[in-house]
């Protein structure tokens, strides 16, 4: 196990022993025993969801509390449990709503994918980075979800140049920690999982000549 797998196992032992905190439940409690056992096993939170959900076929009593252990442990892995889903590419010019185009526009921010060149000297290289944003799909579609986490990310990275001094990202690439870099001037990877459709972009802020 990595580092960053073991921080993650600890994180997510920490997680549900506060949820045991939080729901007071008894000992003797079936729902307790599986958070304990769960807390001191390498089980993903994913997992222990789904023993949760079968133990509660079986304790229609205690389908409340099951169901609000559940439903936290749900919120928990929200933020990353879209990593393993299938990947989905979308055109730009679906995702980019005229309003969105307004927004960078009006900020005088300039947008260049892929290997499309600047139509002005680049008068500073600020520094290379990455985003990434997530949105739930839960009860809407792959595409809805995605251009959720699309227009978020980009409204994030308006402020982020204008933060850095910045006037234009250069060299848009579709960016995952786990896939390699997607480069296209024409399409946008999203990432969609279990509850969540991820959208990330790597690039270089950069300062263009007037």
């Amino acid at each position: 196990m990595g580092i960053d797998d073991l921080k993650k196992s600890i994180l997510q032992r920490v997680i549900l022993v506060l949820i045991i905190g939080a729901t007071h439940l008894p000992r003797h409690n079936r729902c307790y025993v599986i958070l304990m056992r769960c807390s001191f096993t390498h089980l993903s939170l994913e997992a222990v969801l789904q023993r949760l959900f079968d133990e509660r076929k079986s304790m229609r009593a205690h389908g409340l509390v099951l169901s609000f252990v559940a439903i936290s442990i749900s919120l928990a892995i929200l933020p990353t449990s879209a990593a393993t889903g299938r990947l989905t590419m979308y055109p730009l010019a679906e995702m980019m709503r005229s309003g969105l185009i307004d927004d960078y526009k009006e900020h005088g921010i300039e947008l260049y994918w892929a290997d499309q060149l600047p139509t002005r000297a680049i008068e500073k290289e600020i520094e290379e980075d990455n985003f990434t944003r997530s949105a739930n799909v839960f009860a809407r579609s792959d595409k809805t979800g995605c251009r959720a986490a699309f227009e978020e990310l980009l409204e994030k990275l308006i402020k982020e140049a204008e933060s850095r001094g910045a006037n234009a990202l250069v060299g848009i690439r579709s960016f995952h920690d786990e896939l390699p870099d997607y480069s296209s001037a024409t399409d946008i990877r999203c990432d969609v999982g279990k509850f969540r459709a991820v959208v990330g972009f790597k690039f270089r802020f950069v300062k263009l000549a007037p």
